[in-house]
């Protein structure tokens, strides 16, 4: 397990989530739970403690996404 921060414009929230667990599922659940909008392919995610975009098609242990990190939900402009 690991835990993160996930940053969304001007909110952000703790989750703690299985390393094994693929990054664009997790959107996806959030979406479901109406914690984002917008469809998941318009979605970059970016490691702030590494300074890089993470895929959205691996999984947070394949990403090297460490517990403590935050991850920062941008926003593809059209």
């Amino acid at each position: 397990m690991i835990t993160f921060t996930l940053a969304n414009g001007d909110s952000s929230v703790d989750l703690m989530l299985d390393e094994r667990r693929e990054i664009r599922s997790m959107l996806t659940v959030l979406k479901e739970a109406g914690k984002i909008g917008g469809e998941t392919e318009n979605y970059v995610c970016r490691s702030l403690l590494q300074n890089r975009v993470i895929s959205l098609y691996k999984t947070f242990e394949e990403e090297k996404i460490f517990s403590g990190d935050v991850i920062s939900l941008e926003v593809l402009n059209g």
